[in-house]
């Protein structure tokens, strides 16, 4: 009975954080951030007066994006897409976003 009660906690955890990553997916998606990235690594100020989304608000989602390998922060700031190209490539039909 012991072991019950943390793999329950630990199931509601993973539920959790999948709710927050879809949530922060929903928001790259509907502002079209990878399509400002597609061009190249930009920093979250460029990407703030292309979206409308706050800078600092933008750098921490796309630093948890960066953590579960979604996007990468360069050397000097500036943020990449790692995977998302294949899922929402502009030159791609929308799959992703609107």
């Amino acid at each position: 009975m012991s072991n019950a009660r943390p793999q329950a906690y630990q199931r509601l955890t993973e539920l959790l954080i999948g709710s927050r990553i879809a949530l922060a997916l929903r928001v790259v998606a509907e502002h079209q951030i990878a399509d400002h990235l597609a061009i190249g690594p930009q920093t979250a100020e460029a990407l703030s007066s292309a979206t409308g989304i706050p800078a600092s608000t933008l750098h921490r989602l796309m630093r948890g994006l960066a953590d579960i390998g979604v996007f990468a922060e360069t050397a000097e700031g500036a943020l990449r897409i790692r995977t998302c190209p294949r899922i929402c490539a502009p030159t791609r039909p929308r799959r992703c976003g609107k």
